[in-house]
């Protein structure tokens, strides 16, 4: 099943145009950031919420158009890069997935079924192989602990120290309006 969609992509050539219209909308741009109040994060919020509208309308006309996408599962990508996902994982993840598209295109109780089985032995794999990855890693672990005490702590050293991901909201403010003007001081 096909849906109609509208993707989006950057063309070089039409750069200068993307410019020029930012630049047009630079003043409704700094009366957004102006009238934000630095202490409310709805206000925050709602400035960015604003200025993204204003680079979308100029945006839009120039790099949007229509397409047609399906209708497909996605599935993390992260389960098929690590190297417990083998072919074991494939196939049941195959059975599984075509389970869900005959599901999909004829909802009767025996498809249901059907997917539900496919589901929990396709999950099932996945966690098995998850947990017997993590018992490998754990007792190569123990035995660094014994025969490599300093690689077995280095293990567990702190990366960094702790940071906090709070930042004042003027700060936020003060970097965007900083980052917006470089953008544009081409035109100056």
């Amino acid at each position: 099943m096909e849906n109609k969609g509208i993707s989006f992509k950057w063309n070089v050539n039409l750069r200068e145009q993307f410019r020029s219209g930012v630049y047009d909308s630079l003043e409704n741009i700094i009366s957004v950031v102006d009238n934000v109040n630095c202490s409310s994060r709805d206000s925050i919020n709602s400035m960015l919420n604003e200025f993204s509208e204003i680079v979308r309308v100029v945006a839009n006309p120039l790099f949007s158009k229509s397409c047609y996408f399906k209708n497909k599962t996605s599935f993390r990508a992260c389960d098929h890069n690590n190297d417990w996902f083998d072919h074991e994982c494939v196939e049941y993840r195959k059975r599984y997935l075509d389970a869900l598209n005959k599901f999909n295109s004829n909802k009767t109780y025996e498809n249901r079924m059907v997917l539900c089985e496919h589901k929990k032995y396709y999950k099932g794999i996945i966690r098995k192989k998850k947990n017997t990855k993590y018992k490998k890693k754990m007792i190569e672990i123990e035995a660094l602990r014994k025969s490599k005490p300093r690689e077995f702590w280095k293990k567990f050293k702190a990366k960094s120290t702790n940071k906090s991901d709070q930042i004042p909201l003027n700060t936020f403010r003060d970097f965007f309006l900083r980052s917006w003007c470089k953008c544009f001081e081409w035109y100056k």
